[in-house]
């Protein structure tokens, strides 16, 4: 039978099953996951709505990770800067100002008339605050699990790890800061899709 089964190609036998956990395994697809429907929600689906807090934090993510925003961010930056030369605010006050502007402000000049794409046009709206909440998920050939799905299991698979760069500050006063990548242990609470009314 294995010798058999190893010509027939289009006929599924115990040595060509497909995974478990198939999914997306494409890595030139990898990079464009956080916009595109892929993966496979596990269990049934719940629809919530997001607080400020979460909106916010939600819409920030996916501006700052959008390779067609990255122009109208080193834009929104130049600005900071320029304004802030008369009263000398250090690089990471610059940082923190842009993080907690930047969505308002890409909102303002979008609808006030500046001319960009469709794509930063509805992104600049934010998503929608009714959102899908999933109790798990197969994505990318791997099963995630919240933790609340795993509480009666034997077996655990919410926890995550995530490697990402972030600019450090010595003092108040550096005017030097240094990017590096820092990975970072949690607990898989939630998991949602966001919606940006239709895209």
């Amino acid at each position: 039978m294995t010798f058999c089964s190893r010509y027939l190609g289009d006929v599924e036998t115990r040595l060509n099953r497909p995974s478990r956990n198939a999914g997306l395994n494409d890595p030139n697809l990898a990079e464009t996951y956080l916009f595109q429907s892929y993966g496979e929600p596990i269990g049934k689906v719940e629809v919530a709505e997001l607080d400020d807090r979460s909106w916010i934090q939600a819409h920030r993510y996916v501006l700052f990770h959008h390779d067609a925003i990255q122009p109208l961010c080193n834009e929104y930056k130049q600005i900071l800067r320029s304004r802030s030369r008369s009263r000398r605010l250090p690089h990471r006050e610059i940082n923190k100002l842009f993080t907690e502007s930047f969505h308002e402000w890409l909102s303002q000049t979008v609808w006030s008339g500046k001319a960009v794409s469709d794509e930063v046009k509805w992104l600049s709206q934010g998503p929608n605050r009714l959102v899908k909440r999933y109790s798990g998920f197969i994505i990318n050939g791997f099963r995630f699990h919240t933790k609340y799905r795993e509480r009666l299991r034997r077996t655990q698979n919410c926890g995550l790890i995530v490697n990402s760069s972030i600019t450090s500050y010595a003092s108040a006063r550096d005017s030097n800061p240094v990017e590096g990548n820092v990975d970072f242990y949690g607990l898989l609470t939630d998991i949602i899709e966001l919606d940006y009314y239709g895209k």
